[in-house]
């Protein structure tokens, strides 16, 4: 029961950190931004 509370509060987060900021921590942190191939945005 453990690993799968684990695993879902890690999907909430990185669902959050990536509809609000478009980045996880870890992305923010070493500058990294992931864009799309065809038309260059975020």
């Amino acid at each position: 029961m453990a690993v799968v509370t684990g695993y879902a509060t890690f999907l909430a987060y990185w669902a959050v950190s990536y509809r609000i900021w478009g980045q996880t921590i870890g992305m923010r942190m070493g500058g990294m931004v992931v864009i799309s191939k065809t038309t260059g945005q975020r």
